[in-house]
């Protein structure tokens, strides 16, 4: 099995050696082999330079776990070559709010980054607890509600909460809501990732979405997307998304098994024309922690 660091790849490519998106057994949805130890000491034999740990937060009580998830990984003993350790979170956005704010309200706990999640967003609009029945839409309605999902998304990236997307409107598409291959989405979406630059927010390469969109044919207007993004100053980064360590920086992509969970960036990579210019440096993160660590209290 080759690593995403193989020197195939990297002699034709710049290929960033950090993830940024990495679930652990703090996760009640990941496997038993998704531990801390696991993936640092996998990480460190492949030379890459930064983890990020970035549990899921959608509540205070899954926010408590980030002041744990920190005290393991600052008490661990850390193998020789250990990659830099960053602790984030995947938070979600209230689907009910118009103005972008966490779903678990107002975080206090220590955070290097947050990654913006919309997992709910088919939410908006509805009773508490519903979802929108996008098959029962008129097109009218899923015009309308399309829309809405839109700004609410342009909300989340202008209230300043979040570093980094997620797996880009990923509900609304699944959901079956929007397309990128639509043109008039495709130019808001492009819009939207405009005003992300501007912001200094980053586009993750999630390995797991980035199989979704090719095996559902909207690689193309993906790239066009990518390319648009960087055109305009857009930084991205890589993410794994892993909840096992099946989904951790493989790329045998002749493996059944291994494509339908995780997908390298690789194809997205290459076909973006993505340069060492175009990637999130993490040390921006830690520079922040420093800069916030020196103010009077």
């Amino acid at each position: 099995m080759q690593t995403i660091l193989s020197e195939e790849f990297t002699s034709r490519m710049y290929v960033p050696r950090h993830d940024m998106h990495i679930h652990t057994c703090y996760c009640n949805h990941t496997d038993e082999d998704a531990t801390f130890e696991n993936y640092i000491n996998f990480a460190t034999e492949m030379g890459m330079l930064f983890l990020g740990f970035a549990e899921h937060v959608w509540d205070q009580e899954s926010a408590a776990l980030i002041d744990l998830i920190r005290q393991d990984v600052e008490t661990m003993e850390m193998p020789e070559g250990a990659p830099t350790i960053l602790i984030g979170a995947e938070v979600d956005a209230d689907p009910y709010q118009p103005d972008g704010r966490p779903l678990a309200g107002e975080l206090t706990v220590e955070l290097d980054y947050v990654v913006l999640a919309a997992h709910h967003g088919l939410r908006l609009g509805q009773p508490r607890g519903e979802s929108i029945q996008v098959g029962k839409l008129t097109e009218a309605e899923r015009e309308y509600y399309g829309d809405s999902f839109l700004d609410w998304y342009q909300a989340c990236i202008e209230s300043g909460n979040y570093d980094i997307m997620a797996h880009l409107l990923r509900s609304a598409v699944t959901g079956g809501l929007i397309s990128f291959n639509d043109r008039k989405t495709f130019a808001r979406v492009a819009e939207l990732l405009r005003l992300a630059a501007a912001r200094g927010m980053v586009l993750e390469l999630n390995c797991g979405w980035n199989f979704y969109l090719m095996k559902n044919d909207c690689f193309e207007s993906f790239i066009e997307l990518m390319q648009d993004g960087k055109a305009n100053g857009l930084k991205f980064c890589i993410s794994s998304d892993a909840h096992a360590m099946d989904h951790f920086w493989t790329t045998d992509l002749e493996s059944e098994d291994q494509v339908t969970t995780n997908l390298s960036p690789i194809g997205f990579i290459e076909a973006a024309g993505l340069e060492e210019t175009d990637w999130l440096d993490p040390e921006v993160f830690l520079d922040r922690r420093a800069r916030e660590a020196e103010k009077p209290k």
